[in-house]
Parts: structure tokens; sequence; C-alpha cells
């Protein structure tokens, strides 16, 4: 059964919410009975199947007065749907992901511009309807006075290749959303935790992990979220399963190379073989997906010879001619008979890419570990795929790998984020493997043929020529931090007067290069502004510093103390022994560009 650690006294329901890029889903679990975790289902819906689905499409659509006005699965074929918002918050991470799927997000963005919102506007207006129809099922399965007592825990999961500016905007968009608005019992709490984290508690607790003779602690793993859209791979170490402890192994990896790539690519094919396909109305072809591809083919195709049967609208172009066609003349059947070797090519579009971006994972943990990992674990709506298991397992059979489909794999993720709930803290995961380098500006004393001319600029208060725009990585990509250890970076400051201590600002950088250089470059990005006030410090406790011309200043020493985690970082400012907490201003990922560039 599971513990609660959070803490709490009071009576509280813990909901995790999985916002995806194509699909999104959401369970729960009430205090006392927090072992049995309930996925959201009973959706709006005329689609056949879809009412009892684990999740909902992350589609929304606005009216003519740009209103939200549809969502999910009730959206009409002829509704001009907006989707694919997610990746809007994480540019940065999308271009780390190395695909030519540019076009997906200009679409959503050009959307975006036209209805004048935002992505967190828009991610807020779809978490909107989702928290409604979360609290209207609780209320249904708990009576509105119980869950108007209880105390409401919120888990967002989020992609493990995220930057934390990105993890800020979801944070953001569900305050929007009013996730976070006022109740009487108590203030609704919002964590976050990495998608392939949940999946591992939910794989965890659901006893597929822990009752498994041949894991032990010190063993690694992999969990390969895919989904819709994107797939996203982290690995881990298990410290300890009681309680269950594990650590990063190595970093997060991702691609946009989710199921809905193998849609189109089977569309296409269809095309090719019934022309008359590529005109039919968009709910004919939504209702043909429906019924010949995604509750067919697409589900029960394990790679096997065939023959695979789809059954095509007939053709009712130019029925007129047809009908003064000669009745010996044979017609074109609408049953397309397709071997083995037609399917796969449809899932050649993306199969290969996961098993790569497995293998680099599985090389990654040789190289961390000395050892393979024990097990791939599969989740996702696309893990739950046949032949996307039956791919990876013919890969890696020569490696003594076990191969796990969970079951219930398509709502791992919201369910493991329950599980992290009632947890409670970043207890979890012990370590974090920084995704990005994280740096800050600085100058430093001119020396010829060291730097740039460009970057020469004279400090008329130190009267020295200093080189700026220099860039100095205090966190690198890859590097291991413990959560028990902060990330610490020195700065100093002259000042001529009492009134430069109000009023701080210190930027942070952050670049996705294996290598990004020493001074500031075109893929360095701000990702955050640190404002903070020194006023309280009394100015002439500070040391004298005097330039060569006999002016005299005051020498600022300060330290920035930065504490990752996988969902959030931590900032301090640290002057004369003293703690000074900064307010964070994180960018706008969506709008902001690349850092200035120095000329």
């Amino acid at each position: 059964m599971a513990e609660d650690t959070t803490g709490s006294t009071s009576p509280f329901i813990v909901i995790g919410i999985d916002y995806g890029t194509t699909y999104s889903g959401a369970a729960w679990a009430k205090s006392g009975a927090l072992h049995q975790v309930e996925v959201i289902s009973q959706w709006s819906s005329q689609t056949i199947g879809a009412t009892d689905s684990d999740k909902v499409p992350s589609d929304i659509a606005y009216d003519e007065y740009d209103r939200p006005s549809k969502w999910g699965f009730g959206l009409q074929a002829s509704d001009t749907a907006i989707r694919w918002v997610k990746l809007l918050l994480s540019p940065l991470s999308l271009s780390a992901l190395n695909t030519q799927e540019e076009k997906v997000v200009e679409l959503t963005a050009r959307h975006l511009r036209e209805i004048g919102k935002t992505a967190v506007e828009v991610i807020a207006d779809y978490l909107r309807f989702l928290w409604s129809h979360i609290l209207a099922r609780l209320r249904v399965r708990l009576t509105a006075p119980v869950l108007d007592n209880m105390v409401l825990k919120v888990v967002l999961t989020v992609p493990a290749i995220w930057d934390h500016g990105a993890q800020q905007q979801m944070r953001k968009a569900a305050k929007q959303a009013g996730i976070l608005d006022p109740r009487a019992c108590g203030q609704t709490e919002i964590t976050l935790i990495a998608e392939p984290a949940a999946a591992a508690l939910a794989t965890y607790h659901d006893a597929e992990i822990r009752l498994n003779p041949a894991i032990e602690p010190g063993d690694s793993f992999v969990v390969c979220d895919a989904g819709g859209g994107t797939v996203d791979l982290i690995s881990y170490t298990i410290q300890s399963f009681d309680p269950f402890r594990l650590s990063e192994c190595i970093g997060a990896t991702g691609d946009l190379c989710g199921a809905v790539y193998v849609d189109r690519e089977f569309l296409k094919h269809i095309h090719t073989y019934r022309r008359h396909m590529r005109s039919l109305s968009r709910e004919t072809e939504k209702r043909f997906m429906e019924r010949e591809w995604e509750n067919n083919i697409k589900r029960n195709f394990d790679g096997t010879a065939g023959p695979w049967l789809i059954d095509t609208p007939p053709n009712q172009q130019n029925r007129r001619m047809k009908a003064m066609r000669s009745v010996f003349k044979k017609e074109e059947s609408t049953v397309l008979q397709w071997t083995g070797e037609h399917v796969r090519e449809i899932f050649a579009e993306v199969v290969p890419k996961i098993i790569d971006l497995l293998r680099d994972q599985v090389q990654g943990i040789k190289d961390a570990t000395g050892s393979p990992p024990k097990v791939i674990i599969l989740v996702g709506g696309f893990g739950g795929n046949r032949y996307l298991l039956d791919q990876v397992q013919q890969n890696f059979k020569h490696m003594d790998i076990e191969i796990q489909q969970p079951t219930r794999s398509w709502s791992a993720v919201c369910r493991g984020a329950v599980h992290r709930g009632v947890q409670g803290g970043d207890r979890i995961v012990t370590n974090h493997i920084s995704k990005f380098y994280y740096g800050v500006l600085y100058q430093t004393p001119w020396e010829e043929g060291k730097f740039l001319l460009a970057d020469k600029e004279f400090d008329a208060r130190r009267q020295i020529w200093q080189a700026i725009n220099q860039m100095d990585w205090y966190l690198r990509k890859s590097e291991n931090v413990l959560k028990i250890l902060d990330v610490e970076h020195c700065f100093t400051a002259v000042y001529e007067a009492p009134e430069e201590l109000s009023n701080q600002r210190y930027d942070i950088y952050y670049s996705d290069h294996d290598d990004p250089g020493t001074r500031l470059a075109h893929h360095t990005r701000r990702l955050c502004k640190l404002r903070f006030d020194l006023s309280n410090f009394s100015f002439t406790s500070f040391p004298v510093y005097m330039n060569s011309l006999g002016k005299e200043y005051r020498l600022v020493r300060c330290i920035l103390r930065m504490a990752p985690t996988v969902s959030s970082l931590d900032w301090e400012i640290w002057c004369q022994g003293k703690r000074v907490k900064p307010v964070v201003e994180y960018e706008n990922t969506q709008t902001e560009e690349a850092a200035k560039r120095p000329t």
C-alpha cells in the first residue's frame, strides 16, 4: 500500500495531469486510498469507444470571436483545430531534437498569431476545459461536499528534455487555467515531474519492476515514452526499492517521431493506391482513419506477412458517368490487400528513429556504468504498439535486455504523477543530469591575441581595457549534480554610490550545444533575469577599490547559488555571508529571440 509521505493531516486528493503534444490524460487518488489510482475518462464524444478512453486529444478550437469553444473529442473534422501547442514552450529543446518538422510548429504559431494568443494562453484555455472535466468527474465519484472539503495536490508532467524556462511557462499556464484558484478547504499545490520518471513510478507501483527478480539495486533501465508527437527517453539506475529511489544515469534525449508520423505515412500510401481518397471530406477521412487504421492495422500489425485488408470508401465522383459505363466493365474493388512489407514501409517512417534513440541510451549506460541496462520499458500511446515492441525486441535480443510493455502503458505517465504527489518532494530521483550548459556573461582584463577585437571595451571605473561578451559556463551539459550540493558562481562589481546597490540584475544564459564556446554565440539564449536589492547593506562595509587615477569605489563581491532539480531551479544570492532572495523572471520562450549577439 502506498504511504503518504506528504506530511498532510487534512484529507486531500492527488491529481496527476499529463498534458501531451497530441493527447492528454489525468488520474487521481484520495488520502486513505492512495494505492487506488483511478484514470479520468467519460469524455464527451461522438466517436465510438472514445468516451472510456484513457486520454483525450490535446486539440482546442476557437469561435469567430476568438473565444475557446471546443476541446478534445468535441471538435468536428470541419473545425480549425489548434494542436501541437506544447512544442512552442521550449523552442531550444525543439531545435535540439534534430528533426525537419519545423513546418508543424510554424503552422501552430501562425494559428496563434491569427487569434492573438500566446502558447501559454492557449494551453491555459485547454487546461481550463480539462480541469473543469476533472472536477466534474470527482464530484460524481466523491460527491460535491466531499470534494469541497479536500485539499488538492496537483502534479503536472513535463518532458525530460525541457529547459526550466519551459517548465515555468507550464506552471504559468496552469495558474491561468484556474487550477490554483482559492478553495475554502485550503490552497491547491502544484508540483512537476519528468514524464519518464512518472512512467517509471507507475511501472514500479504496478509491481512490474519491484517484483522482477532479475532487477536489483545498482541495475539500470531505460524508459521510452513514445507518444503521439514526441518520443522522450531517459535512463535511471535503481538506488533502492524500499524506499524507491532512482538516480539519473545519462541525460534525456528525444525526437519528433511519435505515432502521428505513422498516421501521415499511412494516408500518403492510401492516396497513392486510391487517388479519390484525396478529395474525401474531413469527416469521412477521420472516420476511415479510426476504423481501418487506428482500430485495425495500426493496433494489430505485428510484422507478419498478411494479407492486411483495408476497406476504403467507394469513389463517389462522376456518378452519372459511372451509370453510363458498360455493365461488363470490372469496377475497382474498395478493399485493399497489403502485404506485411507494405505496412512495414509505413512504420519505417519512425520506428528506426526510436531504435536509434534507444541505442544511444543503451550505449550511454554502458559507458557510464560498464553494463547495459537490464530493462527497456515502453510506455505512452505508441509505446503500446505491437510492431514497435517486436522491432525493439529484435534489435536488442543479442544484449540480453528485457523489453517490457507495461499494462495500461498509455496512462502510465499520469498515474505515475499521482504516485509522485503521494510521496511528495523531490525524493524519488536523487540526482540531476544537466540537459544544458548554464552560464553568465562576464568581462575580464584584455589580452592581445586571446580575444576578438569586437569584444574590446574600456572600463572607465577600473581604468583598464576589458574583454566583454565572455561566457562562464558554471554548469555543463551532462554534468551529474547531486541534489544536496548547490552550484556556485562568484561575481564582483565596482560601485560609486550607495544608490547603485538597489535594483541589481543578473542574467542567466543557457545553451544546448555540446561545445558552446567561451563567448556569447548565436545558440546561446537568456534563460532568466535575477533581480535583487543590496540596499540593506552598508555601502561603507564593502572594501575600497582605487583605480590608477586615484578614484575610489566600493568593490562588491557576491555568490550566486543554483540548486538544480529535474523540475526546478532554485536561485540564491549571498553577500557578506547573508542570503538575498532574488526575483526570478523567466523569458517568454515562445516569443523570445536568441540572446542579443555581439557585433
